[in-house]
């Protein structure tokens, strides 16, 4: 079983990248302390369910995304539209 911490790590930086973003930028947006944001970004730790979604929407994807090894992306159909 993947290391949930790492897999989330990994993917938010893939996502907040992609979305342009910073760690500053998020911590601000979503009212935490910057050094919170750092620590998902380094599989410190994860966000709870609630801002992993919050999270999720400020990077244009899904929590499922963020949560989801990388090579589990594509092999899996989303069921709801």
């Amino acid at each position: 079983m993947p290391d949930t911490k790492k897999t989330y790590a990994e993917n938010y930086k893939h996502y907040r990248t992609r979305a342009g973003l910073t760690n500053p930028k998020i911590a601000k947006a979503l009212n935490f302390d910057r050094s919170t944001v750092t620590k998902w970004e380094r599989g410190v730790s994860c966000p709870s369910a609630k801002t992993l979604v919050n999270v999720a929407d400020l990077l244009g994807c899904t929590a499922e995304q963020l949560l989801r090894p990388v090579a589990e992306h594509h092999s899996t159909t989303r069921l709801t539209q």
